[in-house]
């Protein structure tokens, strides 16, 4: 969950979003960098976790559309059609927040963090 809310964070751009759920993906277990990686899209040697975070990025980026390259390399990771699915809601509720965020002008009250461009 950690994952997906920090790529689509990345995606909308929504600092409040992506500092806030990089503390939560730390206490996960996450480390700042591999949050940092998350953000880019590319999250390292975990070939699984970069199939389930490219599904991600292009749901949030690609208004609901995942390609189906994208989804095939998803379930050759082991990831199910249900879990899959079930990504869409996670994005969803995620770009909710991050939107209400942008229009709230939402205070960063948590530690700010790196840029991924930079």
């Amino acid at each position: 969950r950690e994952a997906i809310a920090l790529a689509v964070g990345a995606v909308d751009a929504c600092a409040y979003c992506q500092a806030a759920h990089t503390v939560s993906a730390k206490v996960a277990g996450f480390t700042l960098e591999e949050t940092v990686a998350i953000r880019r899209g590319t999250p390292g040697d975990d070939a699984k976790l970069e199939a389930l975070v490219q599904v991600a990025r292009e749901i949030a980026g690609e208004v609901g559309e995942a390609s189906d390259a994208s989804w095939d390399a998803a379930v050759a990771q082991g990831w199910t059609d249900t879990e899959l699915a079930e990504v869409f809601v996670h994005v969803a509720v995620n770009l909710y927040t991050n939107y209400f965020n942008h229009y709230a002008r939402t205070e960063i009250d948590v530690p700010a963090v790196p840029g991924i461009d930079s």
